[in-house]
């Protein structure tokens, strides 16, 4: 652990400064930096998604590609792999709905057409979705109410609250990341709570 610390220490001060702006401490840092060097085992420097995914032990699936897609990196260095994966793993539960909105909105508006909505809820819920009336039913209300206008970010935080199972594969993959990067699955197994 202190190697990783004094290898921390030599970074360019802008990243000290961008690691304080996101409230990482030196622990947080040391652990996604063991994490990081897990991941670099050519030592390179730099890492790939699927070196991600294949250190990591992660199934491919719709939801995790949308979460390190909306990353839009193909190499991670350690500054933007600490502040990317550390953004989305210190997300609370509350504001995972406002999170999967985003992914959803590629155009970052307020507003997202109907449609973008439901491409991508049928894509993070795969063959899950056929037949689910679970997750046909909140898909159904939420055109209803929004279809022609599309739909607001506090419509669909307002939807995902009322339908919990909207959320899961997001929750779901959130709670293994932060399990598997920081150790945290006795502190946040609460997350799944509001789920049923």
């Amino acid at each position: 652990m202190g190697n990783c610390l004094v290898q921390v220490d030599r970074h360019d001060i802008r990243d000290i400064e961008v690691f304080n702006s996101i409230f990482l401490n030196k622990n947080d840092i040391a652990s996604l930096f063991n994490v990081f060097n897990e991941v670099d085992v050519d030592g390179s420097g730099s890492i790939s998604v699927a070196e991600f995914l294949v250190t990591q032990r992660l199934d491919p699936s719709p939801t995790l590609d949308m979460i390190l897609g909306s990353f839009n990196i193909q190499k991670w260095n350690f500054l933007e792999f600490s502040c990317l994966l550390w953004n989305f793993l210190s997300i609370d539960e509350s504001q995972l709905s406002s999170y999967m909105f985003f992914m959803f909105n590629s155009a970052k508006k307020n507003i997202v057409p109907f449609k973008n909505i439901s491409k991508h809820y049928h894509h993070i819920h795969g063959g899950n979705f056929k037949g689910n009336v679970k997750l046909i039913g909140p898909l159904s209300a939420m055109e209803a109410r929004c279809g022609d206008t599309g739909v607001l970010c506090e419509d669909f935080v307002h939807f995902c609250k009322d339908s919990p199972v909207i959320m899961l594969p997001l929750v779901m993959m959130h709670f293994n990341l932060r399990d598997k990067i920081l150790g945290m699955e006795g502190k946040f197994s609460c997350c799944f709570l509001f789920l049923f």
